[in-house]
Order: C-alpha cells, then sequence, then structure tokens
C-alpha cells in the first residue's frame, strides 16, 4: 500500500515509503529524519535500485523523508534535487467509525453497511451494544466497511452503539 503524506499509521507496522521517478533512472539516494531540516538523519540510504523502501518506525515519532534520482546519459551520471519533503506520523492504533452516524434509524430486513477509518492492516471485531447487550458481530479485515443485515430477532431500541476494535491491539 503506498503510505500517504501526512498520514498517521499504526507505530508496530512496517511501513513502505514509495516514489515514483519522472523518465529513466540508475539509482536513487533516501534520507528519513526525525525533523523537517534533515539534521536529525536515521537513515540514509545510498544507490537503491527499487522505488520503495521498507521501514519499521519507533513508536509516536514523526519522520520525514525524501529522495533524490541519478541518471545516466551520454555525459555521465546526472543527480536530480532531493524530492519534496513527506512526512508520516507513528501512533497507536487509531479507529474513527463513520457509519453508523449518530441519531439514525435502521429497519429490520434491509442491509447497511457499517464503515470506519483506522490506520493499521490487522483485522478487527465489530460489536453491536446496547444498555443491556453487547454482540459481537464479527470479525472482519481491515478494509474500512462491513455490510450487516439487521436480523428480525435483534430488540427495537433506540441506544444502540457500535463498537469496533483492532483484534492485534484491542485498546
Amino acid at each position: 500500500s503506498c503510505l500517504e503524506n501526512d498520514a498517521e499509521v499504526y507505530q508496530v507496522e512496517t511501513q513502505r515509503l514509495e516514489w515514483s521517478p519522472q523518465g529513466f533512472f540508475s539509482f536513487f539516494d533516501l534520507e528519513i529524519a526525525t525533523d523537517a531540516d534533515f539534521s536529525e538523519i536515521i537513515v540514509e540510504e545510498d544507490g537503491l535500485l527499487d522505488t520503495y523502501y521498507e521501514f519499521d518506525p519507533e513508536e509516536n515519532t514523526s519522520y520525514y523523508w525524501r529522495v533524490k534520482t541519478y541518471s545516466e546519459d551520454y555525459e555521465g551520471m546526472l543527480e536530480s534535487d532531493w524530492s519534496e519533503t513527506f512526512v508520516f506520523h507513528a501512533t497507536a492504533a487509531q479507529i474513527s467509525v463513520i457509519e453508523p452516524a449518530a441519531e439514525v434509524k435502521w429497519q429490520y430486513g434491509l442491509d447497511y453497511f457499517i464503515r470506519w477509518e483506522d490506520n493499521f492492516s490487522d483485522d478487527v471485531m465489530i460489536e453491536l451494544l446496547s444498555d443491556t447487550n453487547q454482540v459481537m458481530l464479527d470479525t472482519t479485515a481491515s478494509d474500512g466497511a462491513y455490510k450487516w443485515s439487521i436480523p428480525v430477532n435483534q430488540p427495537i431500541g433506540c441506544r444502540y452503539r457500535i463498537r469496533i476494535t483492532s483484534m492485534a491491539d484491542p485498546e
């Protein structure tokens, strides 16, 4: 998966930094730093042949990275300027439920999508909560959507909530 600029990523997952050179290339240099000025460089890779780099972040840290391209032509080796600076932030697992929104009414016999955004790739557990009951709906891949058909034996109520948790990090 492509890491978006300024993304908050799950701090225990390996991150894949990807770039797309324009035109021909021979190799790349990569710098990763903990500051935007690159005075605290923690990774300096020269001569990379691939257009990606896999990196294991430390907890609660922001990382800035940039790439330089080298290409060879009839005059010799040409060196580009550094790319723009990209950043990502290693954080704890985060989940934000998008649907159902507050104060929605769902009906028996219809299908609804439960939607969420998260920053990890672990499977999730989806639960339906009420004041008196807790029912696990399913465990599923963390792809941001789950189709749920409301069973006819589900008691009518107005205080239901959806909880989604990471299977690897329930907190």
